[in-house]
């Protein structure tokens, strides 16, 4: 599995610099099982939401104004895949921002 991996990033690296571009490979992570990317979470398993980001939307302050309302459409839109019938949920608060 290992030599696997080096393997295809060897390919990578190689397609790479043939296009006339580099890479920072102090920016990689090597042989991880699991790495944060975007808050998300992505491992063998598939791609998952952080656990601190669903604390933060559960936590959001109740509404006072709009501003706080469109920022919690913001905040949970960028998490709709994981929430069931999200745009049925969204549209009416959606509307509430224009």
């Amino acid at each position: 599995m290992r030599q696997e991996h080096l393997d295809h990033m060897r390919i990578v690296w190689v397609i790479v610099q043939t296009a006339g571009s580099a890479l920072d490979r102090s920016k990689h992570k090597w042989f991880y099982n699991e790495i944060e990317f975007r808050s998300w979470q992505i491992n063998r398993v598939g791609v998952h939401k952080m656990d601190s980001m669903r604390r933060a939307v559960t936590k959001w302050p109740w509404p006072r104004n709009t501003k706080v309302v469109c920022g919690f459409v913001g905040q949970t839109g960028y998490y709709h895949k994981f929430i069931w019938n999200y745009l049925d949920i969204d549209f009416p608060i959606h509307q509430m921002c224009k």
